[in-house]
């Protein structure tokens, strides 16, 4: 049996780069012919020699009265092969909230978490073309994974596409993609009336709530407007009003008005059917919309006699009293052209 030479006079390595030496050393002699050769890139891979590639490692014994023997040997360093992702890399949230998610970038041999690694991002949208997010958006934490955590409150209500690069000398460059979805904010709306019945000289306060749907407060500082329609043409519009004691938007519906702004261009007959189309919105929150059918009648009244049955003599002069009532509030009409027929 072969057992090898326990003691030889020399039992070393050298490794070069291009043909010249960068490292070289003792093996470790375990005593039973066999030595101990341990490899470790980094003493002569590293910041000072940054060369990755091949090498040719020479393992060399010598002895007294014996023949020297050189172990050839090629030695290919290649970077640190890395596995990389985001958990989770699809996000869905809603616009003012925070979120963090997780960013691996791990040794792929061992899973081995990388740390001090060179962070970069960039942002784009659902096109692909690059967007600004303002500092504090999107900010990376260092631990034991690396932490983006998202602030809503300062982006827009859009998907961003993040990309991190990561990268470390040695080390092979990791990518992750991530999808943030920023969603405005849920709201609903409810409206006092929905049908609206009006005589012509009569005017009606429309109130309209404008809440967040999960917390049932109302959703101050809105761009709340009104539109009123006859038929396809917008005839009025206007803005609503907020009431900070109550909590709506509220705004006029003048019948009176409105008639006398259609009557100029249109031949209107009664009653008169217009739409009305109510829009709330705010910047980061979902807008709303009500209609409301607007009827406006001609003011309903009706006719009181003093006399309803006449008998007179030849060439007397009978006085008829006559009283226009108006039909909801018993109002007697004053200044009403009066023509009588059927006499001669």
């Amino acid at each position: 049996i072969d057992t090898g030479i326990v003691d030889p006079d020399t039992a070393s390595f050298r490794i070069y780069y291009g043909g010249n030496p960068v490292l070289g050393g003792t093996l470790i002699n375990l005593g039973d012919g066999t030595f101990l050769f341990m490899l470790n890139t980094s003493a002569f891979v590293n910041g000072t020699h940054p060369y990755l590639g091949t090498y040719v490692l020479n393992v060399i014994f010598e002895k007294k009265y014996y023949e020297n023997k050189t172990i050839v040997i090629p030695l290919t360093i290649k970077e640190v092969s890395v596995i990389d992702y985001a958990q989770p890399a699809n996000i869905s949230i809603i616009w003012g909230e925070f979120i963090t998610t997780s960013i691996y970038y791990n040794r792929t041999r061992d899973m081995a978490f990388i740390y001090d690694a060179t962070i970069d991002i960039n942002v784009y949208n659902e096109t692909g073309s690059p967007v600004y997010v303002p500092a504090g958006a999107l900010e990376i934490i260092a631990g034991d994974v690396y932490i983006l955590r998202i602030n809503t409150s300062l982006l827009e209500t859009m998907l961003y596409i993040v990309e991190i690069s990561l990268s470390k000398q040695f080390h092979e460059d990791g990518l992750v993609r991530i999808f943030v979805n920023v969603l405005p904010i849920p709201t609903y709306i409810s409206v006092s009336q929905k049908t609206v019945e009006l005589e012509y000289d009569e005017h009606v306060e429309i109130f309209t709530w404008y809440k967040y749907y999960d917390t049932g407060d109302s959703v101050i500082g809105a761009t709340a407007s009104y539109y009123v329609y006859y038929g396809e043409d917008l005839v009025l519009s206007g803005s609503m009003l907020y009431s900070s004691d109550a909590g709506y938007y509220y705004f006029t519906l003048n019948a009176t008005k409105i008639v006398e702004v259609i009557v100029q261009s249109y031949n209107v007959t009664f009653p008169a059917v217009l739409a009305i189309h109510i829009m709330v919105d705010k910047t980061h929150c979902v807008s709303q919309e009500e209609f409301i059918t607007l009827t406006i009648y001609e003011i309903a009244c009706y006719v009181e006699l003093t006399e309803t049955e006449i008998t007179a003599e030849w060439a007397q002069q009978v006085d008829v009293g006559i009283t226009i009532i108006r039909n909801k509030t018993a109002e007697r009409i004053k200044d009403v052209n009066i023509d009588v027929g059927g006499l001669p």
